[in-house]
């Protein structure tokens, strides 16, 4: 019985977060937020790859690519 009041809550949670959900597409060099931006979501990865970049990165050759953000 327990077991089926969890699961019947898990799919109430699960309900409730997708009435929250909005899908975001980003081109390649797209930026998602910058820092100073206010905080207003949460982000899940779902396919591609992304870097955090430090924006006080001064490079020291036309080659060079900013570091990841600490």
């Amino acid at each position: 019985m327990e077991e089926a009041r969890r699961m019947a809550h898990d799919a109430e949670m699960r309900a409730e977060l997708a009435k929250c959900v909005h899908l975001v597409t980003l081109r390649s060099g797209e930026y998602l937020f910058k820092k100073g931006d206010a905080a207003d979501g949460f982000y899940v990865l779902f396919k591609g790859a992304a870097k955090l970049l430090d924006p006080t990165y001064v490079p020291t050759s036309p080659t060079d690519e900013p570091p990841l953000s600490s």
